[in-house]
């Protein structure tokens, strides 16, 4: 579910995700961020 990553932290508010998916997305936008 990249659309969440893809549209920052409007896309984390308005859509209720499972928890383990949003820590999934978190994480590799860190790693997509930090190279």
């Amino acid at each position: 579910m990249r659309k969440a990553a893809r549209h920052g932290a409007d896309g984390y508010v308005t859509k209720p995700f499972d928890a383990k998916e949003l820590i999934d997305e978190i994480e590799d936008a860190h790693e997509v961020g930090v190279r």
